[in-house]
């Protein structure tokens, strides 16, 4: 019995050590098992990097050959952009080296004959104002977004190098640019849209017809005309919405005092000073003119210009013939005198009239006292009469609104008074074998409020459109023509149906 118990232990003795050694083996696997399994995740990681790595190598040379297609096809575009930018730029050098030829031509030959002939019998003849506008290739850069820019046309012919700051926006229309108000500047706003809006100023500044006559020997050295022909081609350079004339003004304020600052003018005094400033910068010496077998008409308007004309004097300058009758002997005394507007009074007894009748009231004979008569050696009652002896192209019409209340200490008051104004079909006679011609309307300046506290805006009708628009500083609407008479309208711009391009609409 004992051996069988010692026995037993031995056995279990055995067994003990048996799974001993089997644990230690087991955990000498388990670590083993551990370490391959670390080693097999290092290996699969760094597969999977390397995979990893090989794609985006992959995709960057897809992208650099992509890239490099693209590149290829730009410079291929960009080389065909250059080719067809020269050779519209070729064409258009070609194109405008023929236009100015033709247009040099077409202008000695419009410009020779802008004296009035007051014979509507004839046929129409082309004028200045047939140019089509849309065609005119002003200046084919477009500018986006700049608050300030020099000259949009810097006249080639000077030697000034000033600048007109614009406040510019992307425009509408060519001709349909306001003009920013500069503190009580619409007075010279509206004048500006009216002139602008003449045909044959258009032209004459746009296609720079204006430097071949330009006169520097005088005051203002030809300053004016710049500044005008900058501002027009500008507002027809179809680029912009609103421009800023600042410095045409300041240059303006150099040589008149009156626009020197930010107080209200007139803008019939504007536009006469302005008018003559012109005329002044445009002046252009002709031959000295025989004055043989002219009559007394002729000769006073040859005394009157002096061989020196202009765009200005052909244009808006007529001829007035004044007749003065002694009422004791009928003796008559005739001169002549120059005019380039006609300034009408409107019937006091009226708050609406025609400007038939403001014309009737201007012309027909008024009595005069104290008139020395030449026959009669002394002093006599008269009746003076005015006629139309030449009429210009260009009729510029303005009503005497304000006057002065002996009442009230010369105050001055306006005249509401509504005129009835045609269109078109405005006949004009003259006294030159009873010829008249027929006007159409194509501008009014119009005044609103009292003489201390006003604002002046623009009636004009586009030629390009054919259509007319209000112009209000910087603002420029459609204008209904039924609404073109109003009792504001304070000068009207008429052109003679000979020298129109307008149609009737």
């Amino acid at each position: 019995m004992q051996e069988e118990l010692q026995r037993l232990q031995q056995i279990i003795m055995q067994l003990d050590s048996f799974q001993r050694d089997q644990m230690m083996e087991n955990e000498a696997l388990r670590k083993q098992l551990e370490e391959y399994k670390l080693q097999e995740l290092k290996n699969v990681s760094n597969k999977i990097d390397k995979t990893t790595i090989d794609q985006e190598n992959n995709q960057l040379e897809i992208d650099a050959l992509r890239i490099e297609n693209k590149e290829r096809e730009r410079q291929k575009l960009d080389q065909q952009r250059e080719n067809m930018a020269k050779e519209r730029q070729r064409k258009l050098d070609e194109a405008k080296a023929l236009k100015q030829e033709s247009l040099k031509r077409y202008y000695e030959a419009s410009y020779s004959n802008l004296n009035d002939e007051p014979n509507t019998n004839a046929k129409m003849k082309r004028s200045l104002s047939t140019p089509n506008v849309a065609q005119l290739d002003l200046d084919t850069k477009i500018v986006n977004n700049i608050p300030h820019y020099d000259r949009a046309v810097k006249p080639s012919a000077t030697q000034y190098d000033y600048s007109v700051k614009h406040d510019v926006e992307l425009g509408g229309g060519r001709g349909l640019c306001g003009l920013r108000n500069l503190g009580n500047t619409c007075y010279m706003n509206s004048i500006i849209q009216c002139l602008s809006n003449t045909n044959f100023l258009m032209h004459y500044f746009c296609e720079g017809t204006y430097r071949e006559h330009l006169n520097k020997n005088n005051e203002t050295k030809g300053r004016i005309a710049e500044e005008v022909a900058n501002v027009i081609t500008s507002l027809w350079s179809g680029h912009y919405r609103t421009l800023v004339i600042r410095e045409f003004k300041n240059v303006l304020g150099q040589f008149n005092k009156l626009f020197r600052g930010c107080g209200q003018q007139d803008s019939h005094e504007f536009l006469m000073i302005l008018i003559d400033l012109l005329h002044l910068d445009l002046q252009i010496c002709r031959p000295k003119s025989n004055l043989d077998n002219l009559s007394p008409s002729e000769k006073a308007w040859k005394e009157f210009t002096k061989d020196r004309e202009s765009i200005i004097l052909k244009l808006f300058y007529g001829q007035i013939k004044s007749t003065v009758t002694c009422i004791e002997c009928a003796r008559e005394s005739i001169t002549f005198d120059s005019f380039s507007n006609l300034s009408l009074e409107l019937p006091t007894s009226s708050t609406r009239c025609s400007l038939s009748d403001c014309l009737s009231l201007y012309l027909n004979g008024e009595r005069i006292t104290g008139w020395k008569c030449p026959v009669c050696k002394a002093k006599r009652e008269a009746v003076k009469k005015l006629d139309i002896s030449k009429l210009p192209p260009i009729l510029v019409i303005h009503f005497k609104r304000f006057y002065a209340d002996s009442f009230s200490n010369n105050v001055y008051h306006k005249k509401q008074t509504y005129i009835d104004f045609p269109i078109f079909d405005f006949v004009v006679t003259t006294d030159v074998g009873k010829k008249y011609a027929k006007y159409s309307l194509y501008a009014v300046s119009n005044h609103y409020g009292s003489m201390e506290s006003g604002h002046y805006t623009a009636y004009c009708k586009s030629h390009v459109y054919d259509k007319w628009y209000k112009f209000d500083d910087q603002s420029v609407t459609p204008l209904d023509q039924n609404d073109v008479n109003s009792s504001a309208a304070y000068i009207l711009f008429y052109i003679a149906e000979k020298h129109a391009g307008h149609s009737r609409s």
